[in-house]
């Protein structure tokens, strides 16, 4: 049960922060230090940060991580396993993939030509390996 509430708290955490580096006027006056991880979720899929189907699982995984409140688990009836467990990790990863595949494109600085020297030319030298 354990690793399954730490993994929810992954995932909230990471998409708070990709919130407030992306565009934090998202979450309209919800502070990012108050906002549920169900806002977070349906926040990345509106934005088209994650598809939809990641949206689906990623709320499957928050049902689980609210089994930190005993009385939740016990309303539910259920017991997570490892094999829930086993399940909730590929959810992360796909969030993380899909977070990383959905990130703005930096632009690279342009090269400036000096007066006397040229603009440098991309190398495609490969350096040897480091050998202690």
């Amino acid at each position: 049960m354990a690793g399954i509430i730490m993994l929810g708290s992954l995932l909230e955490g990471v998409m708070v922060q990709v919130v407030r580096e992306r565009d934090a006027s998202r979450l309209g006056s919800t502070s990012a230090d108050k906002v549920t991880l169900d806002t977070l979720i349906r926040t990345c899929h509106v934005a088209a940060w994650i598809g939809a189907d990641v949206e689906r699982f990623c709320h499957e995984l928050r049902r689980y991580r609210n089994f930190v409140h005993p009385r939740q688990e016990i309303r539910d009836a259920h017991t997570p396993d490892r094999d829930t467990l086993n399940m909730c990790w590929p959810v992360v990863e796909a969030v993380l993939n899909d977070l990383a595949a959905s990130q703005p494109k930096a632009s690279a600085p342009k090269p400036t030509a000096s007066p006397t020297r040229p603009a440098p030319r991309p190398s495609l030298a490969v350096r040897p390996a480091h050998r202690p």
